[in-house]
């Protein structure tokens, strides 16, 4: 008889009974057959992606949770196990917390199927914001675990960051875009954080602080608009009065 395929819930069944790490190791020898936990989160890994099939060029689809995500973004292998974890409880009707960021991820996911389809630019846009508020979110949940919430980019200054990876989703976007955000890039003549190619979350150089970021702003208005008027785009109001880099309120 054939072995079911290894589950999130079994995963996490062993994180919470093992006390520590060779303890883990024990348990998914015992259980499972591995050698380690850590080729147990391999299979794991191999499980969850063989349930997957392309849905587009840069698109899969998760048969059983219906997550649709693009597995070259760093992140959005994590946002699949987690919303595939929920999925997973809801089928043995087990009751559990419900992470807040579930119900962003699975709009992500349906708005991300919407781009595979032929629709009109405005309603295209619409669901390429879905993705990116959802992005921001998840950078944000790091920041706050991470203790570095009050240097976090706001929302407009982090779409300005993201810019090439979101606008890789739909070209046909790119000026709508562009006109409410504009872009960030670092060029390497500065040490000013930006978010890493095919990742979407913003981490802060060690020792970076408040001081760094007042004198960062000013420098950072300037380059995105000076990469907008290189586009020959005009953005939608001033700069200054959107680009702000701590978060309000």
């Amino acid at each position: 008889m054939e072995k079911s395929p290894i589950t999130i819930t079994e995963v996490q069944e062993i994180k919470k009974l093992a006390k520590d790490a060779n303890q883990r190791d024990e348990f998914a020898r015992e259980k499972h057959g591995v050698r380690s936990y850590r080729e147990l989160l391999v299979m794991l890994r191999n499980a969850l992606d063989s349930k997957c099939t392309p849905i587009g060029n840069w698109c899969i689809e998760c048969k059983d949770c219906g997550y649709a995500f693009s597995p070259k973004v760093k992140g959005e292998r994590d946002a699949h196990q987690t919303v595939h974890y929920a999925y997973e409880k809801q089928q043995m009707l087990a009751e559990g917390e419900r992470s807040p960021l579930i119900g962003f991820e699975i709009e992500k996911s349906n708005a991300m199927k919407a781009l595979q389809k032929p629709e009109a630019l405005e309603k295209q846009y619409e669901n390429l914001l879905t993705i990116l508020h959802t992005w921001y979110r998840r950078s944000r949940a790091r920041a706050d675990s991470g203790g570095y919430t009050k240097i976090h980019p706001n929302y407009f200054l982090y779409a300005a960051m993201v810019a090439r990876q979101v606008m890789r989703l739909s070209p046909a976007c790119r000026k709508p875009y562009l006109e409410e955000f504009g872009f960030y890039d670092q060029d390497g003549q500065n040490n000013f954080p930006s978010v890493p190619p095919n990742s979407v979350f913003w981490l802060p150089p060690d020792g970076y602080v408040d001081e760094d970021v007042a004198k960062a702003e000013k420098e950072l208005y300037e380059r995105i608009l000076r990469n907008i008027q290189q586009e020959n785009i005009k953005p939608a109001q001033p700069i200054s009065e959107k680009w702000s880099w701590h978060e309000q309120g």
